[in-house]
């Protein structure tokens, strides 16, 4: 009479025997393949959600990232060559353009979207804004002003100011930075 002997492997899936012969276990369980399924059209689902969010939103976040890029640039070249640096947007090349500061000087460019080029109706617009109570920027205006040219110290610090973008068929985003470290502090889309 043989005698049938169940191993329990580290996996826990328990492996029969009979006379000292393994018993062939093939294919899944229902439960394993259910959850393989359920799996994969979680995947799906979460890959079709982001791909939609990336296609309708990509010039926009492309737009706020080469802003981004370019108040971090101008502060980093202020900070590397100990000069003032200048930032501003140039709307007949649709460039956001970096400048040294007393001789106008190009540093770097960074291109915008066509939109915002020569007959492109998209604009960024540059406001002065208000600093943390207490603290002094070394480049002050008076709230509210329109800038045409941002400006940013060897220390790192520059204007406070705030960035309105608009472009057609969108609502205006409004980004604000901060001066003394350059961090976007809020952004906010303004309806129309």
């Amino acid at each position: 009479m043989e005698s049938t002997v169940i191993i329990i492997l580290a996996t826990g899936i328990n492996t029969p025997r009979i006379g000292g012969r393994r018993l062939c276990t093939r294919g899944f369980t229902l439960i394993e393949l259910l959850l393989v399924i359920a799996l994969i059209s979680l995947a799906g689902t979460v890959f079709v959600l982001n791909f939609n969010r990336l296609l309708s939103g990509s010039e926009n976040e492309a737009l706020e990232d080469s802003l981004r890029r370019a108040v971090f640039t101008a502060r980093f070249e202020a900070a590397a060559r100990r000069i003032e640096t200048a930032l501003h947007w140039d709307p007949e090349a649709g460039l956001l353009v970096i400048s040294e500061h007393t001789s106008g000087a190009q540093l770097q460019s960074i291109l915008l979207a066509s939109d915002f080029g020569q007959g492109g109706s998209g604009q960024i617009l540059f406001y002065a804004t208000q600093t943390r109570a207490g603290i002094a920027a070394p480049f002050g205006s008076p709230q509210g002003d329109t800038l045409t040219h941002l400006r940013f110290a060897p220390d790192r610090s520059g204007t406070p100011f705030k960035a309105v973008i608009t472009r057609p068929g969108t609502s205006p985003i409004e980004m604000v930075f901060d001066p003394f470290s350059g961090f976007l502090l809020g952004k906010e889309e303004t309806r129309l």
